[in-house]
C-alpha cells in the first residue's frame, strides 16, 4: 500500500480524484482479479473515508444532545 500511495501522489489529476483508486487496481488485479480488486477498493474507501466520517458524525451528535 506504501507504494501504491507513492505512485498514487504523482499521478496528476484534479484533487487526485482516481489515481489511488487505478493504482490500486493497476497493482492487485494481477494476483487477485479485476473484480475482486475494484471490490477490495471500496472496501477500502469505505473504511478509511466514510467510516471515520460516520464515527465523528455519531461523537458530535451525541455531544450535542448530551453535554456534560
Amino acid at each position: 500500500m506504501a507504494v501504491v500511495y507513492m505512485l498514487a501522489g504523482v499521478i496528476p489529476a484534479p484533487s487526485g480524484i482516481g489515481s489511488l483508486e487505478f493504482v490500486f487496481w493497476l497493482f492487485f488485479s494481477p494476483s487477485v482479479g479485476g473484480q475482486a480488486a475494484i471490490s477490495a477498493i471500496l472496501v477500502f474507501r469505505f473504511a478509511t473515508w466514510f467510516m471515520p466520517f460516520v464515527m465523528g458524525a455519531v461523537l458530535v451528535t451525541a455531544r450535542e444532545l448530551f453535554p456534560r
